[in-house]
């Protein structure tokens, strides 16, 4: 009897073994299998979005976050409010439940910038009040971009304002969160769904910008976004877009530094390859990247006479591939790398011309000085 008991107990627990094996073995070939297969996905042009993406940097916790960006930018907001005199009395002390108006101080001698929507256009300059942590100023003279939404002023005997930082927003990707400033203390967190969401439908002059972005949600046109390490990143739109600092980068720092607005000028007319569908092969030379000099419509020419362009040689046809090696991409267009130089600069441009390639020093124009 004992002889059975033992021989029975000794088939369990082989069996028990077996099974334990057989589940072992499978539970391994089914993670090398999944692993492979993860593998192939990463590796296939459908999958792209499962490829790992460092998003913006977040500081700490979320909460430490948060305290960071009120500390470092809400003190830097202005707030438009109509004209109010000092009072004594404590119910003429009130908060104003409106605002006509909020921008970012962008200099500390009194630079701010707004967005047209958000500053009153047909408001005198001396018909408003502009608040900067919790001090009133006046409004000493207005600079419009006329190629942007942006709008500067400056304000009158100030000095040592808290100025914000520029973001990097040409580096933001889809997918990265930004934060909506109020004038009301409040910072709100938004998802950037597209950073790069329109087609470039034709040729459109070298120095306008054919990209845009989009938020997930809409949010009150001229609020302020910043990026998540606290810098300006741009300004909320319409209809839950948004225009990314960078594209007027150029803009701000000429009027802070020279009081003036002055762009760069190529001179020609051109179509962004990596936004560029149904194009003859012959037209691209194959190429997926780049700006293709080109005519915006029939009977009209595709360099302009007496540009930069025109005297160096540039022709319909040729390729830009980049300026002194500042490539020109999907990421990166020519627009957003001219707004880097000043009229006057030599820019070394490098083009594709009937399969070959050289670089053309090309003496950059003024965009106020041409129309085209």
């Amino acid at each position: 009897m004992k002889t059975e008991k033992q021989l029975l107990l000794l088939g369990i627990l082989l069996a028990s073994a077996v099974g334990a094996s057989a589940g072992i073995v499978s539970s391994v070939a089914t993670s090398r299998a999944i692993d492979s297969y993860a593998a192939r996905l990463l590796q296939d042009q459908k999958f792209v979005s499962l490829s790992p993406r460092k998003g913006a940097s977040i500081l700490g916790t979320y909460e430490d976050s948060i305290k960071v960006l009120r500390e470092e930018t809400l003190r830097s907001l202005a707030i438009i409010l109509p004209p109010s005199l000092d009072s004594s009395a404590p119910s003429a002390l009130t908060y104003p439940k409106t605002t006509e108006g909020t921008g970012v101080v962008v200099s500390a001698d009194g630079w701010v910038l707004f967005t047209s929507a958000t500053y009153p256009k047909e408001s005198s300059l001396k018909t408003v009040d502009v608040w900067v942590d919790h001090k009133r100023y006046a409004i000493e003279r207005e600079v419009r971009d006329t190629s942007s939404p942006l709008v500067l002023i400056k304000l009158a005997n100030a000095s040592g304002l808290p100025a914000v930082s520029f973001g990097g927003s040409a580096d933001e990707e889809s997918g990265n969160m930004l934060f909506a400033g109020y004038a009301e203390d409040a910072l709100e967190p938004v998802v950037l769904t597209f950073a790069d969401e329109t087609l470039q439908n034709g040729a459109l002059p070298a120095e306008t910008f054919a990209t845009t972005w989009h938020l997930q949600k809409t949010l009150a046109s001229g609020t302020p976004l910043f990026s998540a390490s606290g810098g300006l990143d741009g300004f909320a739109l319409t209809n839950g877009d948004a225009f990314p600092l960078h594209h007027s980068r150029g803009f701000v720092q000429d009027v802070v530094r020279t009081g003036g607005v002055r762009s760069a000028l190529l001179g020609a007319y051109v179509l962004d390859l990596s936004r560029a569908y149904n194009l003859a092969p012959a037209l691209s030379a194959d190429k997926a990247q780049g700006a293709l000099i080109i005519s915006s419509g029939a009977g009209k020419p595709a360099i302009f006479d007496g540009g930069p362009a025109k005297k160096v040689g540039l022709v319909s046809g040729d390729i830009i591939l980049d300026l002194d090696g500042e490539a020109v991409t999907y990421s990166r267009t020519l627009a957003e790398i001219l707004a880097e130089y000043e009229p006057g600069e030599i820019a070394n441009v490098r083009i594709l011309r009937k399969g070959d390639t050289s670089v053309i020093p090309v003496t950059l124009g003024d965009s106020a000085q041409v129309v085209y």
